[in-house]
């Protein structure tokens, strides 16, 4: 069973920013939740412990650099439950870094564009400002959409258009090829 998984935060900096969102997508079913007042989020980490262990393949855009790191600091994972998720984690973005250098990676909604799949309904920057202002529904759908569609996008699909590179079965580094 693979597993897509998105998160959002209030910023990039790892110990200083925190999570305002998380969201994990599977065949047929999806989990999303807040961290808006009143919700307890905290008796979601097991729920989010279970998926990523019994996951064969972690679907991410950036969880290898960010979401990853980011949920085992907040929920206060330890490393050899991290560890394996890693192992599994399918990630195009940072594939593509490792092959073609640092600046060949562009945003998801490029690659979405590229694709064919219908954009993402707002960005990251704004996801900061939806935490801010106490928009919490409106984040949690932004959170799950860019899940959805980051699943739809490696999970549902044979070949995968890049800007720079094609990846065909993109479930192995070693497969991409430069165009």
């Amino acid at each position: 069973m693979a597993v897509a998984l998105d998160i959002e935060t209030t910023g990039v900096k790892m110990n200083e920013d925190t999570i305002t969102c998380v969201a994990l997508v599977g065949e047929g079913w999806n989990a999303c939740w807040h961290m808006g007042p009143g919700y307890n989020h905290m008796e979601k980490r097991e729920l989010l412990r279970d998926c990523l262990n019994n996951a064969q393949s972690i679907i991410v855009y950036n969880g290898a650099l960010f979401d990853i790191p980011f949920l085992q600091r907040f929920y206060n994972f330890e490393d050899g439950e991290v560890g394996p998720w890693m192992m599994k984690l399918i990630d195009p973005f940072y594939s593509a870094r490792a092959l073609l250098g640092r600046g060949a990676c562009p945003k998801l909604s490029q690659i979405l564009s590229l694709n064919g799949i219908n954009p993402k309904t707002s960005s990251g920057l704004e996801a900061v400002n939806m935490a801010k202002e106490g928009r919490w529904e409106e984040l949690a759908d932004y959170c799950l959409n860019d899940t959805m569609v980051t699943y739809d996008l490696i999970h549902n699909r044979k070949e995968v258009n890049w800007v720079g590179c094609v990846a065909y079965e993109p479930h192995s580094v070693s497969q991409w090829k430069l165009v």
